[in-house]
């Protein structure tokens, strides 16, 4: 009898145990997965972070050669020439244009389908 009830008594302490066990793996689950989470972001963000740094530098880069640009009279001119489209007095100003576009002068053959939908138009 007495055995019996030790039996009992074990199976029932293995069934806790067992679901204490579950639970606590569970929960080390998630914290493992919330964890994972957490470093692909950050991971997403260090990238883009470091994209932004390339942009400013390549940025800083343009506007120091720029500066240095500007602190000469012949760019100074350059910038007043290209912003305001102006010329010292006694200057010619050449425009260049693109050449006109090619026309077509090939006839465009019309087949009975063209015309069938030409008169709904």
């Amino acid at each position: 009898m007495k055995r019996g009830r030790l039996r009992n008594r074990y199976i029932v302490y293995n069934h806790i145990v067992l679901v204490a066990l579950i639970l606590v793996i569970t929960a080390l689950s998630l914290s493992l997965f919330s964890l994972f989470q957490k470093e692909r972001q950050s991971t997403a963000r260090k990238n883009e972070t470091h994209a932004q740094l390339v942009d400013v530098r390549a940025r800083r880069e343009v506007l120091e050669r720029d500066l240095s640009l500007l602190n000469t009279t012949r760019g100074q001119e350059a910038l007043v020439r290209n912003t305001f489209d102006v010329a010292p007095p006694g200057e010619e100003v050449v425009v260049l244009l693109d050449p006109p576009a090619p026309t077509s002068t090939s006839p465009v053959k019309k087949g009975l389908w063209s015309f069938i939908t030409g008169l709904f138009q």
